[in-house]
Protein backbone atom coordinates (compact mmCIF):
# COMPACT_ATOMS: atom_id res chain seq x y z
CA UNK A 1 0.00 0.00 0.00
CA UNK A 2 1.05 3.43 -0.52
CA UNK A 3 2.74 4.76 2.69
CA UNK A 4 0.82 8.49 2.22
CA UNK A 5 -2.27 6.89 1.95
CA UNK A 6 -2.15 4.19 4.85
CA UNK A 7 -0.87 6.73 7.67
CA UNK A 8 -3.93 8.62 6.03
CA UNK A 9 -6.29 5.41 6.42
CA UNK A 10 -5.17 4.55 9.94
CA UNK A 11 -5.65 8.14 11.29
CA UNK A 12 -9.23 7.93 9.73
CA UNK A 13 -9.51 4.07 11.64
CA UNK A 14 -8.03 6.06 14.85
CA UNK A 15 -10.34 8.41 14.67
CA UNK A 16 -13.51 6.56 14.21
CA UNK A 17 -12.39 4.63 17.45
CA UNK A 18 -12.27 7.61 19.17
CA UNK A 19 -15.23 8.45 18.73
CA UNK A 20 -16.88 5.58 18.99
CA UNK A 21 -15.63 4.92 22.17
CA UNK A 22 -16.84 8.76 23.52
CA UNK A 23 -20.33 7.52 22.14
CA UNK A 24 -20.58 4.52 23.99
CA UNK A 25 -19.59 6.27 27.20
CA UNK A 26 -22.04 8.99 26.46
CA UNK A 27 -25.04 6.34 26.05
CA UNK A 28 -24.34 4.84 29.26
CA UNK A 29 -24.18 8.07 30.95
CA UNK A 30 -27.74 8.61 30.01
CA UNK A 31 -28.83 5.25 31.65
CA UNK A 32 -26.94 6.29 34.78
CA UNK A 33 -27.33 10.26 35.38
CA UNK A 34 -30.15 12.53 35.78
CA UNK A 35 -31.05 15.41 33.28
CA UNK A 36 -28.99 18.27 35.25
CA UNK A 37 -25.93 16.15 35.54
CA UNK A 38 -26.00 14.85 32.08
CA UNK A 39 -25.43 18.33 30.89
CA UNK A 40 -22.37 19.09 32.31
CA UNK A 41 -21.24 15.46 30.85
CA UNK A 42 -22.51 16.14 27.58
CA UNK A 43 -20.35 19.41 27.27
CA UNK A 44 -17.54 17.12 27.91
CA UNK A 45 -18.26 14.84 25.40
CA UNK A 46 -18.77 17.33 23.09
CA UNK A 47 -15.56 19.41 24.01
CA UNK A 48 -13.74 15.78 23.31
CA UNK A 49 -15.32 14.89 19.66
CA UNK A 50 -14.20 18.71 18.87
CA UNK A 51 -10.82 18.32 19.79
CA UNK A 52 -10.56 14.54 18.23
CA UNK A 53 -11.85 16.11 14.74
CA UNK A 54 -9.70 19.09 14.79
CA UNK A 55 -6.40 16.66 15.29
CA UNK A 56 -7.83 14.39 12.30
CA UNK A 57 -8.16 17.29 9.90
CA UNK A 58 -5.01 18.61 11.05
CA UNK A 59 -3.20 15.26 10.12
CA UNK A 60 -5.07 15.30 6.80
CA UNK A 61 -4.23 18.72 6.05
CA UNK A 62 -0.42 18.21 7.17
CA UNK A 63 -0.35 14.82 5.17
CA UNK A 64 -1.38 16.50 1.95
CA UNK A 65 0.95 19.31 2.29
CA UNK A 66 3.67 16.76 2.91
CA UNK A 67 2.72 15.16 -0.34
CA UNK A 68 2.95 18.55 -2.10
CA UNK A 69 6.31 19.10 -1.03
CA UNK A 70 7.26 15.59 -2.15
CA UNK A 71 5.72 16.25 -5.50
CA UNK A 72 7.36 19.71 -5.95
CA UNK A 73 10.50 18.21 -5.44
CA UNK A 74 9.87 15.57 -7.86
CA UNK A 75 8.86 18.00 -10.45
CA UNK A 76 12.46 19.76 -11.01
CA UNK A 77 14.70 18.01 -13.38
CA UNK A 78 16.72 14.67 -12.46
CA UNK A 79 20.09 15.72 -13.47
CA UNK A 80 20.84 11.75 -12.85
CA UNK A 81 17.98 11.11 -15.58
CA UNK A 82 18.83 12.93 -18.00
CA UNK A 83 22.19 11.67 -18.36
CA UNK A 84 20.80 8.31 -18.90
CA UNK A 85 21.26 6.33 -21.70
CA UNK A 86 17.34 5.58 -21.94
CA UNK A 87 16.44 9.33 -21.20
CA UNK A 88 18.73 10.31 -24.85
CA UNK A 89 17.04 6.73 -26.31
CA UNK A 90 13.70 9.11 -25.92
CA UNK A 91 15.18 12.03 -28.02
CA UNK A 92 16.82 10.09 -30.86
CA UNK A 93 14.74 10.50 -33.70
CA UNK A 94 16.51 7.44 -34.90
CA UNK A 95 14.92 4.93 -32.73
CA UNK A 96 11.16 3.72 -33.35
CA UNK A 97 9.47 1.79 -30.17
CA UNK A 98 6.37 0.18 -30.22
CA UNK A 99 3.49 0.64 -27.47
CA UNK A 100 3.81 -2.26 -25.58
CA UNK A 101 7.76 -1.06 -25.31
CA UNK A 102 7.36 2.48 -24.56
CA UNK A 103 4.46 1.25 -21.58
CA UNK A 104 7.60 -1.14 -20.47
CA UNK A 105 9.98 2.33 -19.79
CA UNK A 106 6.76 4.23 -18.27
CA UNK A 107 6.37 1.18 -16.11
CA UNK A 108 9.38 1.72 -14.35
CA UNK A 109 9.63 5.20 -14.12
CA UNK A 110 6.52 5.17 -11.76
CA UNK A 111 8.23 2.73 -9.85
CA UNK A 112 10.32 5.21 -9.05
CA UNK A 113 8.23 8.29 -9.74
CA UNK A 114 10.89 9.82 -12.16
CA UNK A 115 8.88 12.96 -13.79
CA UNK A 116 11.67 14.15 -15.82
CA UNK A 117 11.56 10.35 -17.52
CA UNK A 118 7.90 10.55 -18.11
CA UNK A 119 7.73 13.85 -19.25
CA UNK A 120 10.43 12.70 -21.76
CA UNK A 121 7.98 9.42 -23.15
CA UNK A 122 5.02 11.98 -22.93
CA UNK A 123 7.51 14.40 -25.55
CA UNK A 124 8.05 11.00 -27.59
CA UNK A 125 4.56 9.60 -27.84
CA UNK A 126 3.54 13.55 -29.13
CA UNK A 127 5.80 13.79 -31.40
CA UNK A 128 5.20 10.23 -32.79
CA UNK A 129 1.58 10.30 -32.34
CA UNK A 130 0.93 7.67 -29.74
CA UNK A 131 -2.11 7.92 -27.71
CA UNK A 132 -0.68 6.50 -24.61
CA UNK A 133 -1.62 8.01 -21.32
CA UNK A 134 2.02 9.07 -19.42
CA UNK A 135 1.48 9.95 -15.90
CA UNK A 136 2.63 13.59 -14.93
CA UNK A 137 2.97 15.92 -11.34
CA UNK A 138 -0.39 17.18 -11.61
CA UNK A 139 -2.54 13.83 -12.46
CA UNK A 140 -0.94 12.23 -9.48
CA UNK A 141 -1.26 14.84 -6.71
CA UNK A 142 -4.96 14.83 -8.59
CA UNK A 143 -5.18 11.38 -7.37
CA UNK A 144 -3.92 12.16 -3.91
CA UNK A 145 -6.35 15.27 -3.81
CA UNK A 146 -9.59 12.96 -4.00
CA UNK A 147 -8.03 10.33 -1.41
CA UNK A 148 -7.38 13.68 1.32
CA UNK A 149 -10.45 15.30 -0.02
CA UNK A 150 -12.49 12.03 0.71
CA UNK A 151 -11.58 11.66 4.27
CA UNK A 152 -12.57 15.14 5.06
CA UNK A 153 -15.79 14.05 4.14
CA UNK A 154 -16.08 10.76 5.91
CA UNK A 155 -14.96 12.77 9.31
CA UNK A 156 -17.95 14.66 8.93
CA UNK A 157 -19.38 11.66 8.59
CA UNK A 158 -18.10 9.61 11.31
CA UNK A 159 -18.63 12.99 13.48
CA UNK A 160 -22.41 12.78 12.32
CA UNK A 161 -22.58 9.15 13.86
CA UNK A 162 -24.44 8.05 10.80
CA UNK A 163 -22.13 6.02 8.95
CA UNK A 164 -21.38 1.76 9.11
CA UNK A 165 -17.87 0.54 9.66
CA UNK A 166 -18.01 -0.88 6.75
CA UNK A 167 -17.65 2.13 4.74
CA UNK A 168 -15.22 3.36 7.17
CA UNK A 169 -12.97 0.12 6.93
CA UNK A 170 -13.19 0.36 2.87
CA UNK A 171 -12.22 3.58 2.77
CA UNK A 172 -8.98 3.80 0.60
CA UNK A 173 -9.36 0.00 0.15
CA UNK A 174 -6.71 -1.02 -2.30
CA UNK A 175 -9.33 -3.32 -4.10
CA UNK A 176 -12.35 -0.57 -3.85
CA UNK A 177 -10.09 1.90 -4.73
CA UNK A 178 -7.73 0.50 -7.18
CA UNK A 179 -8.23 3.26 -10.11
CA UNK A 180 -7.41 5.67 -7.62
CA UNK A 181 -4.18 3.50 -6.23
CA UNK A 182 -3.11 3.32 -10.21
CA UNK A 183 -3.46 7.32 -10.34
CA UNK A 184 -1.30 7.88 -7.60
CA UNK A 185 1.29 5.20 -8.03
CA UNK A 186 4.02 4.41 -5.20
CA UNK A 187 4.90 6.33 -2.17
CA UNK A 188 9.06 5.71 -3.13
CA UNK A 189 10.20 9.21 -4.48
CA UNK A 190 14.23 8.26 -4.32
CA UNK A 191 15.28 11.26 -6.32
CA UNK A 192 14.00 14.11 -3.98
CA UNK A 193 15.98 13.58 -0.97
CA UNK A 194 18.99 15.13 -2.17
CA UNK A 195 16.83 18.88 -2.41
CA UNK A 196 16.70 21.48 -0.09
CA UNK A 197 12.66 22.66 1.04
CA UNK A 198 13.46 25.42 -1.72
CA UNK A 199 12.20 23.01 -4.07
CA UNK A 200 8.68 22.36 -2.34
CA UNK A 201 6.72 25.35 -2.71
CA UNK A 202 5.32 24.60 -6.35
CA UNK A 203 2.19 23.23 -5.47
CA UNK A 204 1.47 25.63 -1.98
CA UNK A 205 -1.39 27.50 -4.05
CA UNK A 206 -3.17 23.78 -4.40
CA UNK A 207 -6.27 23.44 -1.48
CA UNK A 208 -8.14 20.70 -0.38
CA UNK A 209 -11.86 21.61 -0.46
CA UNK A 210 -14.56 20.69 1.26
CA UNK A 211 -18.05 21.25 0.34
CA UNK A 212 -17.13 23.14 -2.84
CA UNK A 213 -14.88 25.68 -1.03
CA UNK A 214 -10.83 25.98 -0.11
CA UNK A 215 -10.66 24.07 3.53
CA UNK A 216 -8.41 25.05 6.14
CA UNK A 217 -7.81 23.30 9.57
CA UNK A 218 -8.25 25.20 13.26
CA UNK A 219 -4.54 26.08 13.17
CA UNK A 220 -4.40 27.21 10.17
CA UNK A 221 -7.65 29.60 10.48
CA UNK A 222 -5.90 30.90 13.32
CA UNK A 223 -2.43 32.02 12.01
CA UNK A 224 -4.45 33.37 9.48
CA UNK A 225 -6.53 35.61 11.83
CA UNK A 226 -3.16 36.63 13.82
CA UNK A 227 -1.59 37.89 11.01
CA UNK A 228 -4.81 40.30 9.79
CA UNK A 229 -4.14 41.09 13.53
CA UNK A 230 -0.78 41.48 13.17
CA UNK A 231 -1.37 43.81 9.64
CA UNK A 232 -3.96 45.94 11.33
CA UNK A 233 -1.80 46.85 13.85
CA UNK A 234 0.77 47.32 12.34
CA UNK A 235 3.16 44.48 12.77
CA UNK A 236 4.21 42.78 9.88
Amino acid sequence: MNDYIKILKDNINGYNSTIKSINIYHRNDKERYSDSFLKEREKEYSAKKACAKQKIQQQIVDGFNNVKKTLSKASFVNVKTVCSDTYRMFHNDLIDLSPSEIQHFIDDARKTNDFTMLRSISEYCNKHNYSIQVPTVDTVLDGYKEFYEGALQLVDDIDGSAISDLKVTSFADEEFGKKLYDKVGSSYFPGVGALSDDYSHAYDDIRLKKDGRDFYSASEMAKMQQDFSNSLNGNV
